[in-house]
């Protein structure tokens, strides 16, 4: 469960503006509705600090850097579904690796997201942000 985060931004030298995704915030949880994963954007060390989608265990703090290689847009009225390969991993300050053994993340099964529709019209509207809620089903595979 969480939100994909959009800021009106300028897009060409003409003065048009559009909705561009800044980042996802999502708390996954597992079958029992215990958390176990918390999913953002940040800087990944292993590609010289380039922000990329990442995911950290709740409990062992491990992390998975990942960019996407494939998508598709299976509902069009929610964030398509997404292939990403791994980039970068960290094992948790204790030694723990529940997400640094990842090869590559699926997200699947989605659920709204999109950017809206109105709201990000002209340039008086750069800098608003919309916060758009959505649900996936994401899969960590290892080798």
């Amino acid at each position: 469960f969480g939100t994909q985060n959009y800021e009106c931004q300028p897009v060409d030298s003409l003065g048009r503006v559009a909705w561009t995704l800044f980042t996802p915030q999502a708390t996954l949880f597992g079958d029992l509705d215990e958390q176990l994963i918390t999913h953002f954007n940040s800087p990944n060390p292993d590609e010289d600090r380039v922000v990329r989608a990442t995911w950290q265990d709740s409990v062992d703090t491990s992390m998975v850097w990942a960019r996407a290689v494939a998508s598709a847009t299976v509902d069009p009225n929610a964030i398509p579904w997404v292939k990403l390969v791994k980039v970068g991993t960290r094992v948790g300050p204790t030694g723990g690796k529940t997400l640094s053994d990842t090869t590559f993340v699926q997200r699947v099964n989605t659920r709204g997201g999109l950017a809206p529709s109105t709201g990000c019209d002209q340039l008086p509207d750069v800098g608003k942000r919309a916060f758009m809620p959505y649900t996936a089903d994401y899969f960590f595979y290892k080798q």
